[in-house]
């Protein structure tokens, strides 16, 4: 029984269920005012932020130009496993950049849960989604910018 739980412990989780985790942590974060751990506008505080919390290291890129200001992170989990999450403002909305170390999982190409939208990819050996409830063509612009960054 113990080897038959070990066992379903390291299997990567479905796309449902990574839609679901991504969606459920940015509302939680959202509900219990903990978005955002380290708070700054500067790259370079933010990025190195992560360094020694989380075995990756997520890109970090102030996207104000374009509407999306970095604001911060926090650590977090995706459907159990540890990840970074890079915070943007987009007008009166968070964005949430979780990143996490790529498991070998399906990612969903989107989805919409409870109000929030949820964008997925992988880069390299990383994957992410990005979360909000703005606009689908927000956020794919955002994804966009993100993707392009990470080139």
């Amino acid at each position: 029984m113990a080897a038959a739980l070990a066992f379903l412990a390291i299997l990567p989780p479905s796309a449902a269920d990574l839609a679901s985790a991504v969606t459920q942590a940015h509302a939680s974060a959202l509900m219990t005012s903990r978005q955002i751990a380290v708070v700054s506008t500067d790259h370079h505080t933010v990025k190195p932020w992560f360094a020694g919390r989380i075995a990756l290291s997520p890109p970090v890129t102030d996207f104000a130009d374009q509407g999306f200001r970095l604001a911060g992170g926090r650590l977090d989990r995706v459907a159990g496993r540890p990840a970074a999450v890079v915070v943007y403002a987009h007008g009166l909305h968070e964005i949430d950049l979780f990143v996490w170390a790529d498991q070998g999982a399906a990612l969903p190409a989107s989805s919409l849960r409870h109000g929030y939208r949820a964008i997925f990819w992988k880069h390299g050996d990383l994957d992410f989604a990005a979360v909000s409830d703005v606009q689908a063509e927000e956020l794919e612009h955002f994804s966009a910018l993100v993707r392009a960054a990470s080139e």
